[in-house]
């Protein structure tokens, strides 16, 4: 996105640049013109009325050359087109969206140069993801994973046997105490 504004700056600078050189030259050559034209007029009985009116022509002449230049320039800049991609910014959020498990989208995504490449960045609250524009495929994915702890209510969470509810450690704590009882009745 920032080279094409710096190529669009660039193309106006340089048109710009052109026509302001075009303006100088014609103006120095109507200047050398209107000098020969002088000369020419005053031997050729032309007035300076006549000379008033052809300078007056190219200098409307050359109006329009640069209303036209200045037309060309904004029709550029207006109706320039984003480039087409493959993949549209709603289908880079939907593919974000299936590979980061509670993704919420903080932004709409954004177009990007990543590293060369034209990329959706996709600012979720758990991070950022970069969608390749042209392929989809997830070229970075700083999303932090959403973790969700669930506990199994079948495992023996009530009040039922105590044989039942006992973890392996408890175990085999268990077993460490019959067997330090029994040395201690021998």
């Amino acid at each position: 996105m920032i080279r094409k504004n710096a190529l669009l700056m660039a193309s106006a600078l340089t048109a710009f640049i052109l026509v302001l050189v075009g303006g100088v030259a014609t103006r120095l050559s109507q200047g050398a013109s209107a000098q020969g034209a002088g000369v020419e007029a005053a031997s050729t009985g032309m007035d300076e009325q006549q000379l008033a009116t052809i300078m007056q022509e190219r200098e409307t002449a050359y109006r329009q050359m640069i209303d036209q230049a200045n037309r060309l320039l904004a029709a550029t800049q207006t109706d320039s087109v984003a480039p087409a991609f493959s993949i549209s910014a709603d289908t880079a959020v939907a593919i974000v969206l299936t590979n980061v498990r509670g993704g919420e989208l903080v932004k709409p995504p954004e177009l990007v140069d990543y590293m060369g490449a034209a990329a959706y960045e996709i600012s979720l609250v758990q991070g950022l993801v970069y969608v390749d524009a042209n392929t989809g495929k997830i070229l970075a994915n700083g999303a932090i994973p959403v973790v969700v702890v669930s506990q199994d209510k079948s495992s023996g969470g009530g009040g039922g046997s105590s044989s039942g509810s006992h973890t392996e450690d408890e175990h085999h704590e268990d077993e460490h105490h019959e067997d330090g009882g029994s040395e201690h009745d021998d």
